[in-house]
């Protein structure tokens, strides 16, 4: 029942069009073609960034609210059928001193794959 509550809360985000924020389009997503059963409709579902990002905001902050506030920068991998999409951290704006190397290292955040085509979520996970 909790996994069907949030899939349908993920597809209401998707079919109302709500904005969350600006996510940058590095280039078009990769077209793919999908399967279709008679009778329902055809995907994809999540075809663009914008929706895999709502997707997973809907998940995340199911899961773990206090992650998409620590971890604000949403990543999102175009992968062919589905998206790869994780969280960062806000990068540091702080200049590295002269001749120094600046590393930014963590994890913690949500991570998980949403399937272009039928919208499933799977791979879900919190890194340590």
């Amino acid at each position: 029942m909790h996994r069907k509550l949030i899939s349908t809360i993920a597809l209401l985000l998707c079919w109302t069009g709500q904005t969350l924020a600006q996510v940058p389009q590095t280039s078009a997503p990769k077209q793919i073609k999908c399967s279709k059963t008679e009778g329902y409709i055809g995907g994809p579902f999540v075809s663009t960034r914008q929706a895999a990002r709502q997707i997973f905001l809907a998940v995340a902050r199911e899961i773990a609210p206090d992650k998409v506030k620590q971890y604000p920068v949403v990543t999102i991998t175009d992968a062919g059928d589905h998206w790869e999409v994780s969280q960062a951290t806000q990068p540091s704006t702080d200049p590295a001193p002269p001749n120094s190397i600046s590393v930014d290292a963590g994890g913690g955040g949500v991570y998980m794959r949403i399937e272009k085509c039928s919208g499933a979520i799977s791979n879900v996970g919190i890194d340590k």
